[in-house]
């Protein structure tokens, strides 16, 4: 299942950048490992909190996001598959450690 950076930042899926960049300054400043040194479970909460405004904050990344979401369904025929599997090969080729 795929994970919901929205539903994680606590805003709506039409936010805009000023209104995902608040909500993760709000969150980061409640779960930084700094601030809740006692709590081990705040430093994971924290890693999810900047991922999600890494994937939202820059509106190339944001697109990606959803067009990952649109294709997140599985291939119905052995041509869709084909086309992936092609895809994922070049991906690949291009960045062999998956990095862009």
């Amino acid at each position: 299942m795929r994970t919901n950076y929205y539903e994680i930042l606590g805003i709506q899926e039409n936010a805009s950048i000023e209104e995902i960049k608040r909500a993760y300054k709000r969150l980061a400043k409640k779960f930084h490992p700094d601030v809740n040194a006692h709590d081990p479970l705040a430093n994971e909460r924290f890693k999810e909190i900047v991922h999600a405004y890494e994937a939202l904050c820059d509106p190339h990344r944001q697109a990606a996001y959803f067009s990952a979401s649109a294709e997140a369904r599985p291939p119905d025929d052995e041509r869709e598959r084909a086309y992936l599997y092609m895809m994922m090969e070049m991906f690949m080729q291009r960045n062999p450690r998956g990095r862009r």
